[in-house]
């Protein structure tokens, strides 16, 4: 049995209002004679929820479940709708033959209380009719407020237009709406500290407000409602990330979010040589998503734009910059925007053209600009190095790099290596195998790139940085004349405790 998008008009008696959250449920009732709404329950989505939903039914019999449908606010049905749609075929099944019925959540307090006024008691010819308001309003007893809160921790009961019959059924969010059982007041002024708060795409009227509550902006969700309703115009919420405050007034936060204007442009800076974990850290903080978001988007390879010669593999390929980010990014766009601008880098400098004219594959001199990145920061060192690297190549000797040792032990902060950390079997232990590693160690900048592919041809073969602070960097060409100029570094490293 599937549930209904119209009521059954020959049914009076009493109903169930399900309103399906991620983490709970809410469940409300009308009496008999559909003149009162009260809760239910709280259902938890993680105690079998339906199952419990069923013996729900089961004691209060009603003559149908109508359930809320939470349509996004530009009436589509986003990944949420589409879950409780799911749900409540599911629960359909399990009551049949008592039909389930869905009611758009968008219907505000104020919409369902202007259909109250303008409705007039329907009767059956025996004087009967009626209709439904919440069981108390902003003038009742203090006292029934508090019971009813301690009877339900329900953050939403729907808000339905129900004409049946001889019954005339308008749920109004009980308790103008009630949507909160935190409080029912709202603050004063125009708030305290300044937060960064994201309206998803889909997000329903009611979850603006619960995410609003989440991050603190207002006191209760009920304040929230309440300033939709007496705003002088529709509200209409885009969704994006928007810059608000702590402790403010509801309805100058609904003014703040009603104009697109304040929606806020993220930007977001990613230095030269940051492996993607570093990355992702610094962007998880600059737009507020997790970083799990974007590791799973990190994930979707065939996605990001690659090029064909990257083979799948996008270390190295994220490439840093500043960027803005727009109002309501995902993860997943932002980094094809590393990938593009990337692309772009490549085309600028002819970077594939190059690194055949040094017989080197693109990969491989990406590979190189990774290294490079940790190994020097002055452009003409970084063209040493890299010639330095092919020839030890060439010759079959080991790169013996600590920064692909640091890679390999997933240590950060560090110049230089222990015997253990060298000791490591890993394929980027360039101390244990021959050639490059197998991917680039972090995302190279376009200096070390340019410097990968345009080498400074010489007879070295080894190099050190002596003074980090200068970026002071030896080269030779024996051993020898490499283990004096180590010493170098070593002396500094015992003025400057803690940083190799």
């Amino acid at each position: 049995m599937n549930p209904a998008e119209r009521p059954d008009t020959s049914l009076c008696g009493v109903r169930l209002a399900i309103d399906w959250g991620k983490a709970r449920i809410g469940v409300a009732a009308s009496d008999r004679d559909a003149i009162l709404a009260f809760p239910v329950e709280t259902v938890h989505t993680a105690d079998r929820p339906v199952q419990r939903l069923a013996e729900i039914v089961a004691e209060y019999e009603p003559v149908e479940v109508i359930m809320g449908l939470p349509v996004a606010l530009n009436g589509t049905e986003q990944l949420a709708a589409q879950d409780v749609r799911d749900a409540g075929r599911q629960l359909a099944e399990a009551i049949n033959p008592i039909p389930v019925r869905w009611v758009d959540e968008r219907m505000t307090t104020r919409t369902a209380a202007r259909a109250l006024h303008e409705a007039r008691p329907i009767g059956d010819g025996d004087g009967r009719g009626g209709f439904v308001s919440g069981p108390f309003n902003e003038h009742d007893d203090p006292k029934a407020e508090f019971w009813y809160k301690l009877r339900s921790a329900v953050a939403v009961i729907l808000s339905l237009t129900v004409l049946v019959g001889g019954c005339v059924f308008v749920g109004v969010k009980v308790y103008d709406g009630y949507i909160s059982y935190k409080s029912a007041d709202d603050y004063l002024g125009d708030g305290e500290k300044d937060v960064l708060v994201r309206v998803p795409a889909g997000a329903s009227v009611s979850e603006v407000g619960s995410i609003l509550l989440d991050n603190d902006v207002v006191k209760s969700t009920k304040a929230y409602n309440k300033a939709l309703r007496d705003s002088e115009s529709d509200v209409t919420i885009q969704a994006g990330q928007y810059k608000l405050k702590t402790h403010m007034n509801a309805a100058k936060a609904v003014s703040i979010l009603d104009n697109p204007d304040n929606i806020q442009r993220t930007r977001v800076t990613l230095p030269e040589g940051l492996t993607t974990e570093q990355q992702f850290g610094i962007m998880a903080k600059g737009t507020t998503m997790p970083v799990g978001s974007f590791q799973n988007a990190y994930k979707q390879t065939a996605k990001l734009g690659l090029p064909v010669w990257a083979k799948g593999r996008p270390e190295g390929f994220l490439f840093p910059d500043t960027y803005e980010v727009g109002s309501n990014p995902t993860p997943l766009e932002i980094l094809q925007m590393q990938t593009n601008q990337f692309a772009k880098q490549v085309n600028t400098m002819n970077f594939i053209g190059q690194a055949q004219t040094i017989k080197r594959s693109p990969y491989d001199a990406l590979i190189v600009a990774s290294i490079l990145e940790r190994e020097a920061k002055k452009p003409k060192d970084m063209q040493m190095i890299a010639g330095i690297i092919y020839n030890r190549l060439q010759q079959g000797m080991k790169l013996e790099s600590d920064a692909t040792v640091l890679y390999a032990n997933h240590v950060e902060g560090k110049l230089t290596t222990n015997d253990e950390q060298r000791a490591k079997d890993s394929p980027y232990n360039t101390y244990l195998y021959n050639g490059l590693p197998p991917t680039p160690i972090d995302n190279p900048g376009a200096t070390s790139m340019e410097a990968a592919v345009t080498p400074i041809k010489s007879d070295y073969l080894y190099w050190v940085v002596t003074d980090p602070d200068k970026g002071t960097t030896a080269y030779s060409k024996t051993l020898a004349e490499h283990e004096k100029n180590v010493k170098k570094f070593q002396a500094w490293c015992q003025d400057h405790k803690g940083k190799c």
